[in-house]
């Protein structure tokens, strides 16, 4: 009898507890009308960059170009490629200021995406992560939020740093989610 009673008392608890757990979801998700975001496309590759002049320790005024190269898991698209071009960012080989993105994806069916969006970059601990965040705002995949990282060893092109030339090119590994809302 006494375990029937704790039983009991453990499953109002359980669902007192399940009641406001729905509660709270419900209340910090929009209710019941929000809409589920679906993951299209997640693709992993390289980058290739270009920077004009050359990258130095201190920011200066750099054009970048570039392309990647992406696998991807998702239900339309397995692969792409991508170009991108910047003019006149503040890029250096330990800092950098946020700016404007665009990059355009074709894929391997043939279709496009225009990603656009804004990039920050970190150097940390012999590593530079850059990070773009945006929509896409053309072709495939047109509205679904864009989650772009790109990482690639500092340390190794530190001593290009120094030069006069500078650090020119970089390559990196690159993840890319693109997430319909």
């Amino acid at each position: 009898m006494r375990a029937h009673r704790h039983g009991v008392a453990i499953s109002r608890l359980a669902r007192t507890l399940a009641g406001a757990l729905l509660a709270t979801v419900l209340a910090t998700s929009g209710g019941a009308t929000a809409h589920a975001e679906v993951l299209e496309a997640t693709c992993t590759g390289t980058s290739t960059v270009h920077y004009t002049p050359g990258l130095r320790l201190a920011p200066r005024t750099v054009d970048v170009d570039g392309g990647r190269q992406y696998d991807c898991l998702s239900a339309t698209v397995s692969s792409g490629v991508s170009s991108f071009a910047l003019d006149d960012v503040e890029r250096g080989c330990l800092s950098a200021a946020p700016s404007a993105h665009v990059e355009t994806i074709t894929w391997d069916d043939g279709s496009s995406s225009v990603l656009s969006g804004t990039v920050t970059v970190v150097n940390a601990a012999g590593t530079t992560v850059v990070t773009k965040t945006g929509t896409v705002t053309a072709g495939r995949f047109l509205g679904a939020a864009v989650l772009q990282v790109n990482t690639g060893p500092t340390i190794s092109g530190l001593l290009d740093c120094l030069t006069t030339t500078g650090l020119t090119t970089i390559t990196e590994t690159t993840v890319l989610e693109i997430t319909s809302l």
